[in-house]
């Protein structure tokens, strides 16, 4: 994904979270980042691995999920 459009992605999702009276809290942030750079789907467990690869603070596959729940919630990811 180009930087511009990874950007404009970015702000979406900030502006998403503030409709929504929600924060994008880092890890989240973090979760978001990684499916937006994978530019296809990824599975919970997936995006566990990548993180905990990329991120020194380690995260659960639990968390993943909730994260992805909230991403879906203020409509910036969907379940497939």
């Amino acid at each position: 994904m180009k930087k511009q459009r990874f950007k404009e992605m970015m702000g979406f999702a900030i502006k998403r979270c503030e409709a929504f009276e929600k924060k994008l809290t880092p890890k989240r942030q973090q979760v978001f980042e990684i499916l937006l750079k994978a530019n296809k789907p990824l599975s919970a467990y997936e995006l566990t691995d990548q993180f905990n690869k990329q991120i020194n603070t380690p995260i659960l596959a639990m968390s993943v999920y909730r994260i992805l729940g909230f991403l879906e919630s203020v409509g910036t990811a969907r379940s497939l």
